[in-house]
């Protein structure tokens, strides 16, 4: 197994933590893939009040839906001085439909008065991987039509992802296979099939610095570096950030979990 790639679809449509997963993940046996990419993607809820609740109870949704391998990230900025707010809501903190500048006005706002020693805080990422069990009857779930690789060596075909109009428009969505809720493929189960967890400590400026990142990043002070994490170069964030973190662990894992599946 380990030699075939497979699918591996993120819970997620958001652009900046797709990038990043996507970049981490590079040079792995896994074919990256999101929510935005399905004919039929599940609706997601996050109703738990911790990190790892809300992101197995996204994975298992995914993995679910599609019957293949779900990873689901849920993270937050955690500020000591709000009492762990704005937390699991980070992403929710202004309310339904605010873009990035909004959750940063709001938290601004929120810390006004708070002296630079009180505005300690952490971004927290919780990383779950979910799929299907193997079938006690030895059946195979369905999978994508993965081209396999030519006889005679050279590079495998790559996946037929379906190419933007000419005229504009959306890109035709990829062809995950459906099989139901509650299973996976042939009357599979899903579970839980590993976790990661990654943290990053920092302060919160009283202004906005960087062009960079996401969410509350232009905000975020990384001591250790001096900068911002909106003034940071991507690959020096994945590096030390809490997405960054977690994903380190979980792509030293993965290869033997692919192995074992």
């Amino acid at each position: 197994m380990s030699a075939e790639q497979r699918p591996l679809v993120l819970a997620t449509n958001n652009p900046g933590k797709v990038r990043e997963i996507r970049e981490l993940l590079l040079g792995l046996p896994v074919i990256v893939t999101h929510l935005g990419e399905l004919a039929d993607p599940p609706q997601l809820t996050e109703t738990h009040d911790s990190f790892a609740g809300n992101a197995r109870e996204k994975a298992l949704a995914v993995a679910r839906a599609t019957g293949e391998l779900a990873l689901a990230d849920d993270s937050g900025l955690v500020v000591d001085a709000l009492g762990g707010a704005p937390g699991v809501l980070s992403s929710r903190y202004a309310g339904e439909g605010a873009n990035d500048a909004d959750l940063v006005a709001k938290l601004l706002a929120a810390m006004e008065g708070v002296p630079a020693a009180k505005r300690t805080a952490r971004f927290v990422c919780v990383l779950i991987l979910a799929g299907p069990k193997r079938a006690k009857s030895g059946g195979r779930r369905p999978r994508l039509p993965i081209p396999k690789r030519p006889k005679g060596g050279g590079r495998r075909p790559r996946l037929p992802i379906p190419k933007r109009p000419k005229g504009g428009g959306r890109r035709p969505r990829l062809p995950i296979l459906s099989t139901g809720e509650g299973t996976c493929g042939h009357e599979q189960q899903c579970s839980e099939i590993g976790r990661w967890e990654g943290q990053v400590e920092g302060q919160i400026l009283t202004e906005p610095r960087g062009e960079g990142g996401f969410g509350y990043d232009p905000v975020f002070y990384y001591p250790p570096a001096g900068v911002t994490f909106a003034e940071m170069a991507p690959e020096e964030k994945n590096e030390v950030s809490h997405r960054g973190r977690a994903l380190q662990q979980l792509r030293r894992d993965l290869p033997e979990i692919l192995e074992h599946l």
